[in-house]
């Protein structure tokens, strides 16, 4: 009898403890550094990407999101006789970043968060030629915080900025990403 009558106030409590219980779509322009060109035309240097957010509480929530980036590095490549040749490499990454996040509260419009995560990136780079010069696939735990500045109750525009900690193994992915985008909560 004892157990049932703890399961029963534990059935009854939950629902008030995720009361506020939310979701958020966001879409966002990540990285953006300016125009890049190539031969093929120009291209906004950064990315692109949507998130998926769920509130369990006021506090406490998780975000998935997922970009498509293009970047144009130039590398350094040894010739002959001491002698460098500069190849431009059209880089192309694929970040999917699992964030937990603490949110502060706040009165005012304003909602600022920091959290921690991961960031696992597909990375393509495409040298002289067209030829495929590099292909890699990394997991690198990352730290992220930014703030939400509420338009309407529903609707909002995220400041956020994501730094990779440890050894950033990712060759040609930033490991500092700040980001802009407009979040809907449902």
């Amino acid at each position: 009898m004892r157990k049932s009558a703890m399961f029963l106030t534990f059935l009854l409590s939950v629902p008030g403890a995720f009361a506020q219980q939310k979701n958020g779509l966001s879409a966002f322009l990540s990285n953006p550094s300016g125009w890049g060109g190539t031969n093929s035309g120009s291209h906004i240097e950064g990315g692109i990407g949507v998130a998926f957010s769920h509130t369990f509480s006021p506090l406490y929530s998780v975000e998935a999101s997922l970009s498509q980036e293009r970047y144009t590095l130039f590398r350094q490549t040894p010739v002959s006789d001491g002698a460098f040749r500069y190849d431009r490499v059209s880089v192309r990454t694929n970040p999917f970043d699992v964030t937990g996040r603490y949110h502060f509260q706040t009165e005012g419009r304003w909602k600022p968060y920091v959290g921690a995560g991961a960031r696992y990136v597909s990375t393509n780079e495409i040298g002289r030629g067209g030829f495929s010069r590099y292909r890699s696939f990394r997991l690198e735990p990352e730290v992220t915080g930014g703030v939400v500045f509420q338009l309407r109750p529903h609707a909002g525009i995220v400041l956020d900025a994501k730094q990779l900690i440890g050894n950033n193994n990712l060759r040609s992915d930033p490991a500092f990403k700040p980001s802009i985008g407009f979040r809907w909560t449902f």
